[in-house]
């Protein structure tokens, strides 16, 4: 982590530097470069200021330099690439999803409960004993509220 002005103004230069640059991060760079200037002093910057310094370096210094360990020892490359893993998996399990609701839309527009369905999905996904202790706790449990499920 940057600590003084002199580390502060390069992690900005370098970070200035970045192909991928949002204009947010460059507008925040522009301003505090302009702070140094005019007060050449670390302690004119507040604590959510120091963080975002932090960010920018982790973002586009460390990642650049290629090194591994960012804020606090966390692999920041290896954090990135985890987080954008499960991002596409998560954009896949979505459209697993859609797909899933287009084919209950098919079998509901043939005629067949869709509740129904979905109860034979979870069935079959059970092993043949728990299978049968859940019909059988269904038929105990129906019985004793006055219920006759499976005559």
């Amino acid at each position: 982590m940057a600590h003084t002005v002199a580390e502060i103004e390069a992690v900005l230069v370098e970070a200035a530097e970045a192909d991928d640059l949002s204009d947010g991060d460059a507008q925040f760079i522009e301003d505090n470069m302009n702070r140094i200037a005019a007060t050449g002093d670390e302690t004119a910057f507040t604590a959510k200021q120091w963080q975002e310094v932090q960010r920018i370096e982790d973002r586009y210094v460390t990642r650049k330099a290629g090194h591994n360990s960012g804020f606090g020892g966390i692999a920041g490359e290896a954090l990135v690439q985890f987080l954008e893993r499960i991002e596409r998996l998560e954009e896949e399990k979505a459209a697993l999803a859609a797909d899933i609701r287009d084919v209950m839309t098919q079998a509901k527009g043939q005629g067949f409960d869709t509740k129904i369905l979905r109860q034979l999905l979870r069935l079959r996904k059970m092993e043949a004993a728990d299978r049968q202790e859940t019909h059988q706790l269904l038929e105990l449990y129906g019985r004793a509220t006055g219920l006759d499920i499976f005559s």
